[in-house]
């Protein structure tokens, strides 16, 4: 028994130690070295791997953030338009009341105007007619005139009635007034009979004008007005032609002035006066006298 029993123990030993050297033979066995590089290859790919995923996950936290932070920033824009857009609007609002106020401030305006006018076209009250007058007055301020230029007389351009007379414009119309009393008429409106040529000097609104009605050789009969230029006011006239047995009418004609320095040939020559041939006249003249009447007129420049 006891024989027996060392000898199983033996064998236990035996194969204790066996086993002990495989387990040995085999940890310092060398390893294949590919398996190992693949070994080591896949846990590199799987730690990149990971390494990516995380990356990835960074990235959309920062990218959720950031359109987090874009959402919040377009909530503020939207906000801050929002009361862009009420604040233009009160502003159109305020904006069109104001226009719509300056409008009817002008038509009250054009239409006090339109009234006014009216009132002076018809004559209306006095108190309308001043304040357009003063208006009038206040918006054309006209520039003093030299008084104490050298002029000759009028009449000097006319023959054979030519006077010599110079000095200046200041006193003129005294020298008119003393030495061609014959030749002075008064006021806007005169009357002019002669069917021969005729001189005149008109005293009118602080103005001097010449009248000079002419007949010709080849048969017309020709009147103009001229300003001598006392003032820088302008001036029209009319020449009425009143039929003597109203066979035919009458004709009027109206013409711009010319200034005294202008020659009568070139105003006859250009048409700015009455031109009318003699043998029209013949309906408005009886007994040598011609049926005609001038009337000078301020023109309105406003």
């Amino acid at each position: 028994m006891n024989a027996g029993t060392e000898m199983l123990s033996e064998g236990s030993n035996i194969r204790t130690t066996a086993d002990e050297e495989m387990r040995a033979d085999e940890m310092w066995k060398p390893r294949d070295v590919k398996q190992e590089v693949n070994d080591e290859e896949v846990g590199k790919e799987k730690n990149d791997e990971m390494m990516e995923e995380e990356e990835v996950k960074e990235e959309v936290q920062v990218e959720d953030q950031g359109y987090g932070e874009e959402e919040e920033e377009d909530e503020e824009e939207d906000d801050d338009k929002k009361e862009e857009d009420e604040e233009d609007k009160e502003e159109g609002e305020e904006g069109k009341d104001g226009d719509s106020v300056e409008n009817i401030q002008g038509q009250v305006c054009c239409e006090n105007h339109n009234e006014n006018k009216d009132l002076s076209a018809d004559g209306g009250s006095d108190g309308d007619s001043d304040d357009i007058e003063v208006k009038a007055e206040e918006g054309d301020k006209e520039e003093e005139v030299n008084l104490n230029i050298r002029v000759t007389c009028p009449l000097f351009k006319i023959s054979p009635t030519t006077c010599p007379w110079s000095g200046t414009l200041g006193n003129l119309e005294t020298h008119v007034r003393d030495s061609h009393k014959d030749m002075v008429t008064k006021g806007p409106n005169f009357v002019c009979k002669s069917v021969k040529d005729k001189v005149l000097l008109v005293l009118f609104n602080a103005e001097i004008f010449l009248y000079y009605k002419c007949f010709t050789e080849n048969g017309m009969c020709y009147a103009a007005v001229q300003q001598v230029g006392t003032t820088n006011k302008k001036y029209k006239y009319t020449v009425k032609l009143l039929s003597v047995e109203n066979t035919i009418g009458r004709i009027v004609i109206r013409f711009l002035m010319d200034s005294i320095g202008t020659k009568f040939k070139r105003v006859f020559e250009a048409g700015r006066c009455m031109a009318i041939e003699h043998s029209v006249l013949k309906p408005f003249i009886k007994n040598d006298q011609m049926s005609m009447i001038v009337t000078i007129e301020e023109v309105d420049l406003c």
